[in-house]
């Protein structure tokens, strides 16, 4: 399911990668085609952010992350990406030309080694965060 879902994401942006390009081509700006497609992608994934949320949560746990260790990486990974996209959205509304850039820069790699540290964890064989002692981050062996 997780495949099928990865596909259709990725088969929706490369459709409105090439609706925009045909609609500047042949009418110079934005037209109602990639519109409609843009809406049809945010309806797709407003409606499939619960389930995923779960399949993420539960993979989290399975993998022996506890509540706290869930929560600070699924919500620092979203909080960071969120700023990210805030940060990058002002420096184009204000038509800065370069000051920020190093900074950008910076924030993309933390982005990246979020989502990366994210994956790797959700990949990782069942129980093997789980440690001997009580700890606040992963769950205990029993």
């Amino acid at each position: 399911m997780q495949l099928f879902w990865g596909l259709t994401v990725v088969l929706f942006l490369f459709l409105i990668y090439l609706f925009n390009q045909f609609e500047q081509i042949m009418f110079g700006y934005n037209f109602i085609g990639s519109m409609v497609l843009r809406l049809f992608f945010f309806l797709f994934i407003l409606g499939t952010f619960f389930p995923q949320l779960t399949i993420h949560v539960r993979r989290l746990r399975d993998a022996g992350l506890s509540n706290l260790g869930l929560s600070l990486l699924l919500g620092g990974t979203s909080g960071i990406l969120i700023f990210y996209q805030m940060f990058t959205k002002t420096l184009k509304i204000t038509y800065t030309t370069g000051h920020y850039q190093l900074v950008q820069y910076l924030l993309f790699l933390l982005v990246m080694i979020a989502v990366l540290s994210l994956i790797l964890v959700e990949v990782m064989a069942t129980g093997e965060l789980k440690t001997n002692k009580k700890n606040s981050l992963f769950e205990k062996i029993d």
